[in-house]
């Protein structure tokens, strides 16, 4: 059994790793309305302005040098301002 307590460590490394959003391969947002830690679980939000994509058809979570962490590809429509809630549960398996 692994203690609770490294996999909130694990959280925690997570949420610090994750420095950007790229939105399309194109679009990147670099300020998060949330991104935090609550014990194994990292929440993020983001806010994607109404104009800037027709579309969300991919989302990469990128670390501070450019580098993709995790993607997701998706289909969301952006008709007026919208928030993106991605969140990651860290636990044993």
């Amino acid at each position: 059994m692994i203690n609770q307590s490294f996999i909130n460590d694990v959280a925690t490394y997570i949420e610090q790793r994750i420095s950007s959003v790229r939105i399309n391969n194109s679009y990147v947002i670099d300020n998060f309305v949330v991104k935090e830690v609550q014990e194994c679980c990292v929440a993020m939000e983001i806010l994607v302005p109404h104009g800037s994509v027709d579309t969300i058809t991919v989302i990469d979570l990128l670390d501070e040098n450019g580098k993709v962490i995790s993607t997701n590809d998706v289909v969301v429509p952006i008709t007026s301002d919208t928030v993106i809630l991605q969140s990651f549960e860290v636990m044993e398996g």
